[in-house]
């Protein structure tokens, strides 16, 4: 995520995960946030849409990675 975060600054990031993976800890602890939480269909799987967080300009807010 590093990598990402600091060869992509400028670029928002946005991915699906199931709420039951383990990486959902991983993606909070590196700064993305929730925006949504989903039933997927047509087999009700529960996913979360993560984001990079924005202001109310739409520009990326700097993210803390560990």
């Amino acid at each position: 995520m590093n990598y990402i975060f600091e060869t992509y600054p400028e670029h928002l990031i946005g991915l699906d995960v199931s709420t039951d993976n383990p990486a959902v800890k991983f993606y909070l602890r590196c700064g993305l946030k929730i925006r949504e939480i989903y039933l997927s269909s047509p087999d009700n799987i529960e996913f979360a849409l993560f984001e990079t967080p924005i202001d109310k300009k739409g520009k990326k807010l700097d993210l803390k990675t560990e």
